[in-house]
């Protein structure tokens, strides 16, 4: 016993001296493989959503697996035993069926966790990202997230000059029976610069028409956030975005312009950062409510990046906002003609 205490008293002095001149990286590296996915079971937890149906159907097929496991068994066992009548007869206990359904289970699990590692595996190796120094690689990430929230408040700018809009492009555009037909990220591919796919869709028919699939299957770097890795389509292959309007100013089908936002184009928040629950970029309900917080909820808006996220403001500038702000004055950021006074001070 004393033997195993010295060992492992000398591996942490010497992870502790390799810390002390700088060489963290084992040190990290033991860490993040030992306690890293309860860091990410807590950020995640809150987010599960336990699909109450499935559940209990699939501990129904448990149950009839192992049911007809244990009879098949124990009509197995009991063929082998009858032809060795110089034995006595057991039969085939219950207990054994648990344990084999236990190791069927826990070798289904260990087959998931398997492909899940090899598949993350691959990623790390073909990734163009540093495995390294994150902190720099974060700052990189959150810079060019910038860049593609000023890009984006650009397009809106001259969409809104365009002389036969005259107005900011509304948060989506419905039929006479109320369906949705196209959203706020397709109508400003123009000017995006990306005028050839912008051509491509027929604007006639709804976003998600089958002739349209081409179009927004296609992953558009400037709607995505570069720290959100792996989120680049959904299930049936449309295009995601990582940012969202605001709720009342790019949101349903009505169309405003400077003059609606009273409050001010500096203290008028337009579009911002999500953390999850992404929508396609062409989807005419791609906004959000500022009145779920920021990092507060799946469906508000929120970033990966630690204490707050990037939001687009009117007036062209991009601002990191603290998720710890006071809800008045996110409230006053999120209205664009609410009459609130706030200063640039008080967030």
């Amino acid at each position: 016993m004393r033997h195993y205490l010295a060992w492992g008293s000398l591996g942490l002095l010497a992870l502790l001296l390799l810390d002390c001149i700088g060489f963290g990286v084992p040190i990290d590296l033991v860490f993040s493989l030992a306690f890293g996915w309860l860091f990410f079971l807590n950020r995640m937890i809150s987010k599960i959503r336990i699909n109450g149906i499935g559940l209990v159907n699939g501990l129904v097929c448990l149950a009839l697996f192992a049911i007809g496991l244990h009879l098949f068994l124990g009509w197995l066992h009991g063929q082998m035993q009858g032809q060795g009548r110089d034995q006595a007869a057991s039969p085939w206990k219950r207990s054994w069926t648990t344990s084999l359904v236990a190791i069927i289970v826990l070798m289904f699990v260990a087959g998931l966790t398997s492909v899940g590692v090899a598949h993350q595996t691959g990623w790390l190796i073909t990734s163009r990202k540093p495995l390294l120094s994150r902190g720099s690689m974060m700052a990189a990430t959150r810079h060019q997230s910038v860049n593609n929230l000023k890009q984006i408040g650009l397009a809106l700018y001259n969409y809104n000059r365009h002389e036969e809009t005259a107005s900011f492009p509304p948060g989506g555009t419905f039929d006479p029976q109320g369906r949705a037909q196209h959203g706020w990220q397709a109508l400003i591919l123009a000017q995006m610069d990306n005028q050839v796919l912008y051509n491509q869709i027929n604007f006639d028919l709804p976003w998600n028409d089958r002739s349209n699939s081409t179009s927004f299957g296609t992953a558009l770097e400037f709607y995505l956030n570069p720290a959100i890795g792996g989120f680049e389509k959904d299930s049936k292959g449309y295009a995601l975005s990582h940012y969202s309007g605001n709720a009342l100013v790019i949101g349903g089908d009505k169309s405003r312009n400077t003059k609606d936002i009273t409050d001010g184009e500096a203290q008028t928040m337009m579009a911002g950062e999500v953390p999850s629950s992404f929508k396609p970029w062409g989807n005419p309900t791609n906004w959000r409510d500022p009145a779920k917080g920021i990092n507060r909820s799946s469906d508000g808006f929120g970033s990966p990046f630690q204490g707050g996220a990037n939001f687009l403001f009117v007036d062209g500038s991009v601002r990191f906002i603290k998720d710890n702000i006071d809800p008045r004055t996110w409230k006053a950021l999120g209205t664009p003609s609410g009459g609130e006074a706030i200063s640039s001070d008080s967030y």
